[in-house]
C-alpha cells in the first residue's frame, strides 16, 4: 500500500452510512474537508441523495450538499484517509471482497468499529481487526476509539477520542489533521490496548444496564464500574495492552460513557434483560448491533485461556449463554471472597 502525505485539507472517505459513519461525514464537511460517504446498498443511497437526511440513524441533521454519496468503491481510491465505520462482523468480508481496491488506495485506513474479530477469523495471534489486516492482508490500519456517541459528534458537542497506530509519527500527524476545536483526537501507540478496551467495555455496559434496570442504586453502579475496569485491565495487560491505556479515553473514558447512558445499545440491552425479557427478545428490541453479546463469549474464552479471574464477565456469560437467571448471576458477582484491593 502506498503512503500519502497528510495535509490539513483532506479528501476523506467514510465507509458505512450508519449513525457513526453519517456523523463523521457531517463533521468532516463542517471542517471544510472533502468528504465522500460510501453506502453499501442502493436502497439506503437513494433517500440520502434525495432528502439529504439519514432517517434511520441521524434523522435530525441535514447532510450538506458538499458531501458526495457513492456506491462504488472506485470512488475511494484517491482519498487521503478512508474511515471504515461498519459493524465488526461485516468488515473482514468487505475487505476480502475489495482487497485489490484497498491495496491500490494511497490513503490511510482508520477502523472505527469496536469489537473482537469474528470467531471464524480469530486465532491466538489475531484477535483484533488491525492485527489481522496487517499480517493477513498487508494493510496498515489505525484504530479510532473513545467515549463518543455519534449524535453528539454531529451536534458539535465537545468530545475527545484516541487514535492508535503502529507508526507514532504518522499517528500524530493524522490526529492533528482530523482534530478540531470541539473534537480532540489524541495519538497512541497501543493498538492492542485501544482495540481491547473498545471491545470489552460493551460487556460491562450490559451489566450496568441490568443493575440500572433493577434500581440497584448509585453505590452499586459505582462499585460495578470500578470492579469492571479492574478485571478488564487484568486480561488486557496479559494480552499485551499497556496499563496506562485503561486510564485514558479509550479505557475508563469509554467505559463511563457506555455504562452510564441509555443511548448505549449495550446498556439498553441489559436494561431490557432486567425487565425479564429473554436474550433473543432483548436483542430484537435494540436498534442496531449489540456488540457486547458476542464479545462476552470471546472474553469468557480468553479469560479461561489466560487463566484470568473475571467474575463479572463469567456472570454475564452464564446469563446470556447458559440460561442462568438474573438473581443467580448477581449473586455470583456480589458473593465473592474478600481480598486485598490489589488482588481484587
Amino acid at each position: 500500500m502506498h503512503e500519502k502525505k497528510i495535509n490539513m485539507n483532506l479528501n476523506i472517505g467514510i465507509i458505512g452510512s450508519g449513525a457513526f459513519g453519517t456523523s463523521l461525514s457531517l463533521y468532516f464537511c463542517n471542517q471544510n474537508h472533502k468528504a465522500t460517504l460510501y453506502t453499501l446498498s442502493d436502497h439506503r443511497t437513494k433517500p440520502l441523495l434525495e432528502n439529504r437526511v439519514n432517517d434511520k440513524y441521524l434523522p435530525h441533521h441535514t447532510l450538506p450538499e458538499t458531501l458526495e454519496i457513492v456506491t462504488s468503491i472506485d470512488d475511494l481510491e484517491k482519498q487521503d484517509i478512508v474511515i471504515v465505520a461498519l459493524p465488526v462482523s461485516a468488515i473482514i468480508p468487505f475487505f476480502e471482497k475489495h482487497i485489490e481496491h484497498f491495496k491500490k488506495m494511497s490513503g490511510k485506513i482508520i477502523l472505527a468499529a469496536k469489537g473482537f474479530l469474528p470467531h471464524e477469523y480469530s486465532t491466538s495471534n489475531f484477535i483484533f481487526l488491525a492485527d489481522y489486516l496487517l499480517h493477513r492482508m498487508g494493510l496498515n490500519a489505525y484504530v479510532l476509539s473513545g467515549p463518543n456517541f455519534a449524535s453528539e459528534i454531529a451536534e458539535g458537542k465537545i468530545s475527545a477520542s484516541t487514535l492508535a497506530g503502529y507508526d507514532e509519527d504518522e499517528t500524530l500527524k493524522i490526529s492533528q489533521a482530523l482534530s478540531s476545536s470541539y473534537w480532540r483526537i489524541y495519538p497512541s501507540n497501543d493498538v492492542m490496548g485501544v482495540s481491547f478496551c473498545g471491545a470489552a467495555k460493551n460487556v460491562y455496559a450490559i451489566a450496568s444496564g441490568i443493575a440500572f434496570g433493577l434500581d440497584c442504586g448509585q453505590n452499586t453502579l459505582s462499585a460495578l464500574l470500578t470492579r469492571s475496569l479492574a478485571e478488564m485491565k487484568r486480561l488486557g495487560v496479559k494480552l499485551g495492552a499497556q496499563e496506562s491505556t485503561f486510564l485514558g479515553l479509550s479505557g475508563v473514558g469509554d467505559m463511563i460513557l457506555t455504562c452510564s447512558s441509555t443511548q448505549s445499545r449495550n446498556m439498553k440491552f441489559g436494561l431490557e434483560l432486567s425487565k425479564g425479557k429473554s436474550v433473543n427478545d432483548a436483542l430484537k428490541f435494540s436498534n442496531g448491533v449489540v456488540e457486547g453479546y458476542k464479545t462476552c463469549q470471546r472474553l469468557f474464552q480468553l479469560s479461561q485461556e489466560y487463566n484470568v479471574h473475571m467474575p463479572i464477565v463469567n456472570s454475564i456469560y452464564g446469563m446470556l449463554y447458559e440460561n442462568q437467571d438474573l438473581k443467580t448471576a448477581i449473586i455470583k458477582i456480589t458473593d465473592l471472597p474478600l481480598k486485598t484491593y490489589e488482588n481484587q
